[in-house]
């Protein structure tokens, strides 16, 4: 069955399905599901899905949704197994006419399955096509407010798989609105006008786009692009979270890293040999030269001025603390502190 978005997970339509698909198996019966299974041999999955049926059928009074129109369940529940046949089984099988098959074997077993002939389960949607229309139809339907006014609100950022959903429902309701003028009525055509006798529904066009939640993440790249113009050299875009994706090259790989040690290696270069050079002269200078004799004869010199300054500045300070504690001793009043020697 269909995921969840964050901003998806609140429309009623998904929230019904979820609901008809989860709340009811506990419910079904064993009895009748085996003997479904055994009729449908091919379709492991059949007997699950008879213990929700079964158990939405058992249950059929006290469903937990809200259907479009009249209060009709009837019509969300034969969605609901269409849906399955045409999403679950049809990918199951070996053949392509599996729908018509289960659906077969459906309406034969249906007033076992249905004892209280709570609804009457039709094969008016065994063109998948028509299921589709009729199913995005009544989605919409249901969803039209909430999504009317979400898209309404500023604050609300719409996330890439609501924008997908909604762009879906608007093009299967513009798409009917033009098969349905003067043409032999359908379920679906039939299923349009009843909506747009609902009240505030006699139009449900949307004009006004929301924000997709990925502008922050394309502002966000702008910033980064318009930065690295102003001299920070930036070989990536940066996503949702902060994370730094690099930038294809050409041939669709990365090219960060390559660009990275291409300008790398002609600093290398120019930086190591030059100074391999001033190395190699130096030596050869000292080697080779008086300038060894010269310079070692420098050193000493000035290691001898250095040792003589500090044995001066030494005597000086020494004079300076033995005349300082004679001054101390001679005068009983002074307080001072004397740091430990």
């Amino acid at each position: 069955m269909e995921g969840t978005d964050d901003d998806v997970s609140f429309l009623p339509s998904v929230i019904y399905y979820y609901r008809l698909e989860n709340m009811y198996h506990f419910y079904g019966d064993d009895t009748k599901c085996d003997e479904l299974q055994t009729k449908l041999q091919d379709f492991k999955a059949i007997k699950e899905f008879c213990m929700k049926l079964t158990g939405i059928l058992k249950r059929y009074d006290e469903l937990n949704i809200t259907p479009l129109i009249n209060n009709d369940k009837c019509t969300m529940v034969k969605l609901w197994i269409y849906d399955h046949l045409y999403n679950e089984f049809s990918s199951s099988g070996s053949y392509k006419k599996i729908p018509e098959d289960i659906i077969s074997k459906l309406l034969g077993s249906w007033k076992d399955l249905d004892k209280g002939s709570k609804c009457y389960f039709n094969p008016n949607l065994n063109v998948e096509s028509d299921f589709n229309k009729m199913k995005l139809l009544y989605d919409y339907g249901l969803d039209y407010n909430i999504i009317k006014f979400k898209i309404e609100d500023s604050t609300f950022q719409c996330s890439k798989n609501f924008v997908e959903k909604f762009n879906k429902y608007k093009e299967n309701y513009e798409t009917l609105k033009r098969e349905c003028v003067n043409t032999i009525p359908t379920a679906h055509c039939t299923l349009l006008q009843n909506i747009h006798k609902l009240p505030n529904m006699g139009n449900l066009s949307v004009v006004k786009l929301c924000k997709t939640k990925d502008t922050l993440s394309r502002t966000r790249e702008d910033g980064d692009r318009h930065s690295a113009d102003h001299g920070t050299l930036t070989f990536g875009q940066v996503g949702l979270g902060g994370t730094v994706h690099p930038l294809p090259g050409p041939d669709g790989e990365s090219y960060s890293q390559e660009t990275s040690s291409n300008h790398s290696s002609p600093i290398f270069i120019t930086t190591i040999f030059p100074l391999l050079g001033s190395l190699l002269i130096i030596f050869f200078v000292y080697k080779f030269t008086p300038f060894r004799s010269w310079l070692t004869s420098r050193l000493m010199k000035n290691k001898m001025s250095k040792l003589n300054t500090n044995e001066d500045m030494q005597e000086t300070l020494d004079y300076e603390f033995d005349h300082y504690q004679k001054n101390v001793q001679r005068d009983p009043h002074d307080i001072s502190y004397h740091p430990l020697q």
